[in-house]
């Protein structure tokens, strides 16, 4: 790993980074979209120990969240798009979440017209039971009455 500290370059990219999202992490993944890499280019230089402020999440799953810094550092992100390629990875992931909305919204508006095909068909089977109990109930009265005058 090449020694930024010594190398003006290397520190005005870092401050570039840490102007823009100092202390901004990211998971493997966020990080290899925003470098525009592949997710296992992203692994492969963690394991080479080129993110020495990369941190395990404290969650259970033990992901790993890699600082902005450690990214340009790499070489991997130009300390001059760090604003311009983090402001459109929040683009997308918003993008992304709208997404997902709509596809929820979508499953919701399909089962709303279900359970309403459903209400409406439980409705109509009541209304026909409800005709055919008064049915029934119009005909008993019927054969009282004619039990009664035969008595």
């Amino acid at each position: 790993m090449p020694n930024t500290n010594a190398n003006p370059a290397g520190a005005a990219a870092r401050a570039g980074a840490a102007l823009v999202v100092s202390g901004t992490t990211f998971a493997m993944a966020d990080a290899a979209t925003l470098c525009g890499v592949h997710p296992d280019t992203i692994k492969r230089a963690l394991k080479a120990g080129r993110f020495s402020g990369a941190v395990q999440d404290a969650t259970g799953l033990k992901t790993w969240r890699i600082p902005v810094e450690d990214l340009v550092a790499a070489g991997l992100l130009p300390a001059d798009q760090v604003g311009e390629r983090v402001a459109w990875l929040e683009e997308k992931r918003e993008s992304d979440k709208v997404l997902a909305l709509r596809e929820q919204i979508a499953e919701l508006d399909a089962t709303i017209a279900r359970l309403t095909a459903e209400r409406d068909a439980a409705r109509r089977e009541a209304d026909r039971s409800e005709t055919a109990r008064a049915d029934a109930d119009a005909n008993l009265k019927s054969v009282l009455r004619l039990l009664a005058k035969a008595a």
